[in-house]
């Protein structure tokens, strides 16, 4: 007792917490949840020892999976923890699991939350079970994993799969096989990395995860997935054929076929490997089936098909769970930023293309050299002739429209895309990543993937240095943050953002840096060219002698090997014929890529002195064929040219 009389004393209360945890992934792979290398194991936030307890254990008792339909959580109950101490042996809070793994493997595309349970024991000094509130306490959490807002899945996800719905795994019918070997990889279980980059994939040329399925004439892929869109990665060989799909919308319990289409894997040079070959942003999100198919073509009866990566799953609902930057993220392709609204479809060029820069674009290829950028830069483009072996580098988007690589842009260290990013002042959470990876250009038939110790992925700063933001180390596209801070301040929160393209081809290597998209949240992205403080910037002398000729081109479906009487026209926005009568040269690209001419005559219009009415024949063949159209003068054709598709029906 005190003076008073008051009885005093000291009460000891012993405090234990466990945490629910949410882990977001964005690869089809398996990952330990219990790892705590980045800070977010399992167990690694719970309160589970007692620093005034000496000879306390704790340990996981339990794990209910119940919930669980896309997914499963396993691991050893029954296993004692250890708390975790620090590099000078001082205990820390949480626990780390001294024996085993709770291993995270999806089992479908994933595109919903899924929760499991699980209890954690704490046991007092000396004691084996809990009878009594004195020998220690039982406690449970929850542990939810979810897809991010992209997520990859290789070729042969989730093979041993008995469901055939294609929710669950790619479904192969027809004559296929496994090409390669698989490697065993583990995704990370860390929270705090951009979306679709993950330390599994920062090695590796070739397949993914070693393997494609080769797939022979006839033979179907089909999958389904929910959300906005998706793409398939596939090989492009001078070996390799086309690919037909469709892609469906589930209406009720029907489906409703939203896109068909083909494309073409051929590719002269050698083999390209984990091209996107098909991107569709299907804008809703839905519940879709796609079906693959192997077509032959004049060169070959085989794809190889590697993965598939889907966009979106949970679309806007559900993600509170995402990064802040990464929430509601847009995503579009380098190669749509820079052509605008002249589109590269699988049949060819979607509308006429008549200058270098065009409408609606929000990005540019620009020139580079020494810290000094230019306009109308030079991109990587296929040589697709016979026998060709090179690759070629063009200034002319017409050009790039017929032959850059599908959905991806192709930059050596003489060029660099750039935009512009204004900055949302009331956007807190902002991010500008890119999706870049290894391109090896130099593959021949026979050859295995050179390997490349890496590349750095650099921005121009405002006094011309080249900034390094990240390494680029793998043949597998992943997305690297860019740092604004390290690019061109142009004042009023707008940014010069030039991502300088890179190659070994100095050290007599074959490997570029090839990027796909971009992703950003926070900020507008437009165009330089249409921006007076980024032009600052930019030598645009060559628009002062750089102007084509012509202004438009009609060209209306024909008939295979039909003669084409005056139907097709050209306008030109001056006459560059004088009094001569005009000519043109025309050719079409036939599939096996080669430039093929035609005869063509033609006649000017009446109502339009600098529109001309052509004629030719048709190519004997169906299909949609790339064209070029030039204009000659005193017998010399013009280099200027205007692109659109023929369309070549029976």
């Amino acid at each position: 007792k005190n003076a008073k009389g008051d009885v005093s004393g000291t009460i000891t209360v012993y405090s234990y917490a466990v945490s629910n945890d949410v882990y977001v992934f964005d690869y089809g792979l398996k990952s330990d949840l219990a790892d705590t290398t980045h800070g977010v194991g399992m167990f690694q936030n719970d309160n589970l020892f007692n620093q005034n307890v000496t000879g306390g254990t704790a340990k996981f008792t339990a794990l209910t999976t119940d919930e669980l339909t896309q997914s499963t959580i396993t691991g050893t109950t029954g296993t004692a923890l250890t708390q975790l101490t620090d590099s000078e042996g001082k205990n820390l809070p949480g626990a780390k699991l001294s024996e085993g793994k709770v291993e995270f493997n999806p089992t479908a595309f994933m595109d919903k939350k899924e929760t499991a349970s699980y209890k954690t024991t704490v046991l007092g000094s000396g004691k084996t079970e809990v009878t009594t509130p004195e020998d220690g306490v039982v406690m449970s959490a929850d542990v939810t994993v979810m897809p991010a807002s992209v997520v990859y899945y290789e070729d042969n996800f989730n093979a041993d799969s008995t469901t055939t719905d294609g929710t669950a795994k790619i479904v192969y019918t027809g004559t296929t096989s496994t090409e390669g070997a698989s490697v065993e990889l583990t995704q990370s279980n860390g929270q705090t990395e951009r979306y679709g980059h993950d330390d599994a994939y920062t090695t590796g040329t070739g397949d993914s995860n070693g393997t494609s399925t080769e797939m022979a004439e006839g033979a179907k892929a089909t999958f389904t997935f929910t959300g906005t869109g998706f793409d398939v990665i596939a090989r492009t060989t001078s070996q390799t054929a086309g690919i037909t799909y469709i892609v469906s919308k589930k209406v009720g319990e029907s489906w409703t076929a939203v896109s068909v289409g083909t494309v073409d894997t051929y590719y002269a040079n050698g083999d390209l490997y984990q091209i996107p070959v098909i991107h569709k942003d299907l804008g809703e999100k839905n519940t879709y089936k796609v079906t693959l198919r192997a077509t032959k073509s004049n060169v070959a009866s085989v794809i190889y098909l590697d993965g598939i990566r889907i966009y979106n799953p949970l679309g806007t609902a559900g993600n509170e769970n995402y990064i802040d930057n990464e929430k509601d993220a847009t995503f579009v392709k380098v190669s749509d930023l820079v052509l605008g609204s002249g589109k590269v479809t699988e049949t060819g060029i979607d509308g006429a293309i008549t200058n270098q820069v065009i409408d609606g674009s929000k990005a540019a290829i620009l020139g580079y050299g020494e810290g000094v950028l230019s306009a109308l830069g030079y991109t990587i483009v296929e040589n697709n002739t016979n026998g060709s072996t090179n690759t070629v580098s063009s200034d002319s988007i017409l050009q790039y429209l017929q032959a850059g690589p599908n959905n991806e842009v192709y930059l050596d260290e003489s060029a660099a895309v750039a935009f512009v990013a204004t900055a949302d002042s009331a956007e807190a959470n902002k991010t500008i990543q890119v999706e870049a990876k290894l391109a090896d250009l130099g593959q021949f038939e026979g050859q295995d993937p050179e390997q490349s110790a890496g590349m750095d992925l650099r921005v121009l700063g405002a006094d011309g240095t080249e900034n390094v933001v990240a390494q680029v180390t793998s043949s597998t596209a992943m997305y690297y943050s860019i740092d604004l801070t390290k690019c061109i301040d142009l004042g009023n929160n707008q940014y010069l953002v030039v991502i300088v393209g890179n190659s070994d081809y100095n050290e007599d290597g074959t490997h570029c840096i090839s990027f796909t998209n971009i992703k950003y949240k926070g900020y507008a992205v437009s165009s330089p060219y249409e921006n007076d403080a980024a032009k600052e910037n930019i030598d645009m002398s060559v628009f002062d002698t750089d102007s084509t000729k012509f202004a438009s081109i009609d060209f209306p479906s024909l008939h295979k090997n039909v003669w084409n009487n005056y139907s097709c026209s050209v306008t030109l926005k001056e006459n560059v014929f004088g009094d001569a009568a005009p000519k043109f040269k025309l050719y079409y690209k036939n599939t096996y890529g080669d430039l093929k001419a035609i005869s063509v005559t033609a006649k000017r219009t009446s109502a339009d002195q600098n529109k001309y009415a052509l004629r030719f024949r048709a190519p004997n063949a169906l299909g949609n064929f790339a064209v070029e159209l030039h204009y000659v003068v005193d017998g010399v054709e013009s280099t200027d040219y205007i692109a659109t598709t023929m369309t070549v029906i029976r």
